[in-house]
């Protein structure tokens, strides 16, 4: 199933969803990207010591 099928779907999906099943969706997305970007974050402060050398480096 190609991305924009599988979109569509997940559309037709959530139009035929009882209001408040659209809000609680609509609540995980929102924690989902925190998370993301949370991981992202973490993750790049990681790259950066080891660019710089300080990756597992004794305090």
């Amino acid at each position: 199933m190609s991305s924009n099928n599988m979109v569509l779907e997940i559309e037709k999906a959530i139009e035929r969803l009882p209001v408040e099943k659209v809000k609680e969706i609509s609540i995980w997305l929102d924690e989902y990207q925190t998370m993301l970007a949370s991981s992202e974050a973490i993750f790049m402060v990681y790259e950066e010591e080891e660019r710089n050398g300080s990756a597992g480096s004794a305090r």
